[in-house]
C-alpha cells in the first residue's frame, strides 16, 4: 500500500523534471512511470518465484512463497523506474538557449 504513495510522488517528480526541460505534456511519461513500476514488479515477482522453484527443486516450494516474492518485486520495480528517470535526465532541454 505504501508503494502507491511512492509511485504518486515519482509520477509528480517526473512531471516537474520534464516541465523544467520545456515539455508541455508530461502525462505520457508519468503513465510510463506507473507502467514500468507495475511491469517490473510483476517480472521480479515471477522471476523470483521461478528461481525459488528451480533452486529448491520441489513443486510444492513454489506454493509456499507467500510474501517472500514481494521484496524482490519492489527491488526490480525501483531499478526499472530508476533507469527510466536516468534516461529522462539525459533528454535534451526543449527550451532554446538565450541569445546573447
Amino acid at each position: 500500500m505504501l508503494e502507491i504513495v511512492v509511485l504518486y510522488f515519482l509520477c509528480k517528480q517526473m512531471g516537474v523534471s520534464l516541465r523544467s526541460k520545456g515539455w508541455k505534456k508530461t502525462v505520457w511519461m508519468q503513465i510510463a512511470v506507473a507502467v514500468v513500476w507495475f511491469v517490473c514488479m510483476l517480472t521480479g515477482m515471477i522471476g523470483y518465484g521461478i528461481y525459488r522453484a528451480i533452486k529448491e527443486g520441489d513443486p510444492a516450494a513454489a506454493q509456499h512463497l507467500g510474501l517472500m516474492i514481494y521484496p524482490p518485486g519492489l527491488l526490480i520495480a525501483a531499478i526499472g523506474v530508476g533507469l527510466l528517470v536516468g534516461i529522462v535526465s539525459l533528454l535534451q532541454n526543449r527550451n532554446p538557449p538565450p541569445i546573447a
